[in-house]
């Protein structure tokens, strides 16, 4: 595992989540914050309402 800055994540990556690892579908990187819609990958759920980082947040990725 590896962290890097929200604004640095891509469509297809594998974020740590508390019910394990999300899988990014979308990302929005605006002036000050990074919007994340993602989808489980243990179940069928996708996200309605995205995740909001700062840019510069330091965010748990899987390779």
């Amino acid at each position: 595992m590896t962290t890097i800055a929200a604004k640095e994540l891509t469509v297809g990556m594998h974020l740590k989540s508390a019910y394990g690892f999300v899988e990014v579908v979308s990302v929005n990187v605006r002036n000050k914050t990074t919007q994340v819609f993602y989808k489980s990958t243990y179940d069928d759920y996708e996200s309605k309402n995205p995740w909001q980082f700062k840019n510069d947040e330091q965010i748990r990725i899987k390779y």
